[in-house]
């Protein structure tokens, strides 16, 4: 069974804007680590990942003809797997049932230490996740490998995604105290989710005269919109 390359994309859009925290061995929305987005993405389209959690499993077992080489980003489409890789010896830090003798081997001594997913071409966006979260890079840099994942069909061209809302910011300020309530809703009777720190940063989703919905790291609440001047100096209402 395969998922639609545009269903996987959407997936991995998911993941990009609830900019999970990295954690090894995980693949949720929560904590999530490189393959563990590859893997989650799958995983709610509909598809169970057999075998290993692990960016080299991935790299030797579960691409369409195998890893390829990057001779060019004219290569690359959206939906294929990038991976970085290190064919030193000495610094490379493959885990041994990939080296000879191991239960994995399989004559190939790269360790593709990372993976990311292309989700634009034009222009280039590799959305991958690292510490402290998903990142977006916008050139190929050290992306050397790239393969297509079989359980992706591919077949169909995915549109290229429409870019993700760009939401105004605005700096938490209070004339006395040390932080600013986030609350569960707009009214002080809602229970705090977060005491944001005064300087801090906050995405404003939904201004409002007396109360703005904003978003501040993973958490979306509500916060007093007198307390929200944005960067013009004005306040956020």
């Amino acid at each position: 069974m395969k998922v639609a390359v545009a269903v996987f994309i959407a997936m991995v859009a998911k993941f990009v804007q609830a900019k999970p925290r990295y954690k090894l061995g995980c693949r949720g929305f929560d904590f999530c680590d490189c393959i563990g987005m590859v893997i989650g993405a799958l995983r709610k389209a509909g598809l169970v990942w057999s075998g290993i959690h692990g960016s080299n499993y991935a790299a030797r077992y579960r691409l369409q003809g195998g890893i390829r080489r990057v001779k060019d980003v004219s290569e690359l489409q959206v939906g294929y797997l990038v991976f970085k890789g290190n064919q030193n010896p000495a610094t490379a830090k493959l885990p041994s049932r990939y080296k000879p003798g191991g239960s994995l081997y399989n004559g190939d001594l790269t360790d593709y230490y990372h993976v990311g997913v292309v989700t634009s071409v034009n222009p280039l966006v590799i959305s991958h996740m690292t510490s402290p979260t998903v990142k977006q890079d916008r050139r190929l840099g050290d992306w050397q490998y790239y393969g297509l994942c079989q359980y992706i069909d591919y077949e169909t061209p995915a549109p290229e995604p429409q870019p993700m809302p760009v939401y105004p910011t605005a700096t938490v300020y209070a004339p006395t105290g040390k932080t600013v309530n986030l609350r569960k809703g707009a009214g002080k009777n809602y229970g705090i989710i977060e005491r944001v720190p005064i300087g801090n940063t906050v995405e404003i989703l939904t201004p409002g005269l007396d109360w703005s919905r904003v978003q501040y790291g993973r958490n979306v609440g509500y916060m007093m919109t007198e307390f929200l001047v944005q960067s013009t100096g004005k306040e956020a209402a």
